[in-house]
């Protein structure tokens, strides 16, 4: 959930779809600047973290297949923004795994920490089991 409140708005010319891409400073990547696919690593964290405590083979087909979308998702996106973008790929992609803590960023993470708290607290009304063990 705060990976999700970290790039939910953010311009990303190196991952899929996207907004107002063309605003993307490297300089202030934000969550862009520690992770180029942020959606797909959330995506990842979830699906593993479901793919244990749910270990029949439904669950593991489910959250496997998942998790395997995020992994080879980051990978083939990778490749066509790389083709997309030439030169400039390599460049932004550099700013990747400088993380710059601001304002704004720290309110995203805090609103990312309230709403897995929520997740947590509706899992068993919602789902029907406690994510607790």
């Amino acid at each position: 959930a705060v990976v999700i409140a970290l790039a939910i708005g953010r311009p990303n010319p190196l991952s899929f779809g996207g907004a107002r891409n063309e605003e993307f400073d490297p300089n202030h990547a934000g969550i862009v600047g520690w992770m180029r696919h942020p959606l797909l690593v959330a995506i990842g964290l979830w699906a593993g973290a479901h793919v244990v405590p749910n270990g029949d083979l439904a669950h593991v087909l489910l959250f496997g297949t998942f998790l395997g979308f995020a992994g080879l998702g980051m990978r083939m996106i990778d490749r066509r923004k790389r083709r997309q973008l030439g030169a400039e790929w390599a460049r932004l992609a550099q700013t990747t795994a400088r993380l710059q803590v601001t304002q704004a960023g720290l309110a995203r993470v805090a609103a990312g920490l309230a709403l897995w708290v929520g997740l947590l607290l509706l899992h068993s009304p919602v789902i029907g089991l406690s994510p607790w063990p």
